[in-house]
């Protein structure tokens, strides 16, 4: 999808993603864990409010907003 529009996936993001490209169960595992780690971050630094991308996956979605308490 990036590809198509012309953005780019920073190398921390490829590189943590890329051992999963086999395994659905341990890719999402690995979003999970770095979109988690991108809401703390922006939460830290004062954000309130997030939009997210889902691409017709609002599971994994909804289960970062009920770990934020949303």
């Amino acid at each position: 999808f990036s590809a198509m529009c012309g953005a780019s996936i920073p190398e921390k993001v490829r590189a943590a993603l890329e051992p999963h490209e086999e395994n659905p169960a341990a890719m999402r595992a690995a979003a999970y864990k770095i979109a988690a780690e991108m809401i703390r971050d922006l939460a830290k630094g004062g954000a309130t409010e997030f939009h997210f991308y889902t691409l017709n996956r609002g599971d994994l979605t909804s289960a970062l907003c009920k770990a934020m308490g949303r």
